[in-house]
């Protein structure tokens, strides 16, 4: 069961929210994604976003259904992101969700 605590939640998204992906492109359109630290106002938008997807899933939301609403909203406050890295992911490799 999917039951952790807000606090354990909270802790896990501002732990990897200290990190984002960047996709760039080159000239011939081909990507390049680099991680790199988060500023202080990236941090706070991720960290948010990870969490309230956490927590709509501990309390019963579609997982899949909140992962991509959640890297959608991402995409949509930093556009540069690599949303599926920074966010998807990291809100699917939450321990317990596995």
């Amino acid at each position: 069961m999917f039951k952790p605590t807000e606090q354990e939640l909270r802790a896990y998204a501002e732990t990897k929210a200290s990190s984002i992906v960047i996709r760039s492109y080159d000239k011939n359109g081909n990507s390049k994604d680099e991680r790199r630290e988060t500023t202080e106002p990236e941090k706070k938008i991720l960290s948010t976003i990870i969490l309230g997807g956490l927590l709509a899933i501990r309390d019963g939301a579609d997982k899949q259904s909140v992962k991509d609403a959640c890297e959608y909203i991402g995409k949509l406050q930093i556009p540069e992101m690599n949303g599926y890295d920074s966010i998807y992911n990291v809100i699917g490799d939450y321990p317990e969700m596995k």
